[in-house]
């Protein structure tokens, strides 16, 4: 093989799977985990090429799909991602197992060689929404500022908990992204933040209206 084939991990970095100038028939196996607490599916993209990261020139997707895991706290799951590839040339096998539910799906992927700048631009935008993005989150009364990986597809709930883990927000402050304040029910990715990707921590409004009242 002249190329490389990997599995794009959630940190954004492409795990190599089988190496270039690897003999075939060939079949390799690594272990992956829940990148997120109680995921009800995992990702799994498939690449080739030897750059580390997507959106680099020499890394090619050649397909994606999903399996259901069952939901457990981060870190829990055991996830088994297998590469084979056999005597058949430019044929890939890859499949997903999820060992606790025993869920398990396997895809037969063909190397059309690489993918044009119009193909690459479709993949990249469709994982923007899948795997994690960087977000600034200054709180300006604690003149605190911390960057963040985070699921677009976490709520601001979930994202609030987060940063009461590093100490960056209390239970009278909220999230607020163009002056106005982000519900904890609402997902990351439906807010329509541009790619400043700066969120303020303050004062929620509704205790500010409490303050008004008792004064």
């Amino acid at each position: 093989m002249s190329r490389s084939f990997g599995t794009l991990t959630y940190d954004g970095y492409i795990v190599k799977m089988i190496e270039k100038n690897t003999k075939v028939p060939i079949k390799i196996t690594k272990n992956f985990t829940n990148p997120l607490s109680f995921m009800k599916e995992i990702h799994v993209g498939v690449y080739q090429g030897e750059s580390l990261f997507p959106d680099e020139d020499d890394a090619d997707m050649l397909g994606d799909f999903l399996i259901n895991i069952e939901p457990m706290p981060a870190g829990q799951n055991k996830i088994d991602v297998t590469f084979e590839i056999g005597e058949e040339f430019g044929i890939l096998h890859a499949t997903a197992k999820d060992v606790y539910s025993g869920n398990e799906r396997t895809v037969k992927i063909i190397s059309r060689g690489r993918l044009s700048k119009q193909e690459k631009d479709k993949w990249t935008k469709t994982l923007s929404n899948i795997y994690p993005i960087e977000v600034n989150f200054n709180n300006t009364a604690a003149k605190k500022m911390v960057n963040l990986l985070v699921n677009p597809h976490s709520t601001i709930g979930e994202i609030k908990n987060k940063l009461k883990e590093a100490d960056m927000i209390n239970e009278n402050e909220g999230l607020f992204y163009n002056n106005k304040e982000l519900s904890d029910d609402s997902i990351l990715s439906s807010t329509n933040i541009d790619k400043e990707w700066i969120i303020e921590i303050r004062a929620r409004t509704d205790n500010r209206k409490k303050k008004t009242e008792k004064n």
